[in-house]
């Protein structure tokens, strides 16, 4: 399968607001609850960098143009180690999970942490997910334990967060 990775732009939205369904529904929640296009719009593509909530990387099909994965995430801080990102989601959709997709989104959101002086990047994990729990491990993150009944939190920083930008392949 043939992809690319590079940054969301306002015109994915609707693909977007699509995949973030698909997610939803793959954890078992309501897909008609996810936000609206103009707010995906406002929140992640608009006129004011300094008021956009989040970023993402789409991953897109280099033979039909479709998106078929994306990352969202957002600046965070700590007052132990300073900038930091956080990764709210990570989605492939099935038919294209196992070709390295999750990875060079995953990829694409470190080099960009470390671009920005970002020390460390976090995420949570459904602790059903056990797929998703296995990739994060094989890429050296460290399980930090359960952040609720439902979810684990894992990170990445130093040479394993080095490691994984090294092998972006984005645009």
């Amino acid at each position: 399968m043939s992809f690319t990775i590079r940054k969301g732009v306002k015109e994915d939205s609707s693909e977007l607001r699509q995949l973030f369904r698909e997610l939803a529904i793959y954890q078992n929640l309501d897909g008609n609850r996810v936000v609206e296009v103009q707010v995906i719009e406002k929140d992640g593509f608009g006129d004011q960098p300094e008021c956009l909530q989040f970023q993402t990387f789409v991953a897109q099909h280099n033979d039909s143009q479709q998106l078929v994965g994306f990352a969202l995430y957002y600046p965070k801080y700590s007052a132990w180690t300073g900038r930091g990102v956080w990764m709210e989601h990570l989605y492939v959709s099935p038919e294209c999970r196992g070709t390295g997709i999750g990875r060079q989104l995953m990829a694409a959101v470190a080099k960009q942490a470390l671009a920005d002086g970002c020390a460390r990047m976090e995420w949570d994990v459904f602790v059903w997910n056990t797929g998703a729990m296995s990739m994060y491990k094989k890429l050296g993150a460290i399980d930090l334990g359960e952040s609720s009944e439902q979810t684990k939190v894992f990170r990445l920083f130093g040479q394993t967060l080095t490691q994984l930008a090294q092998g972006c392949q984005s645009q």
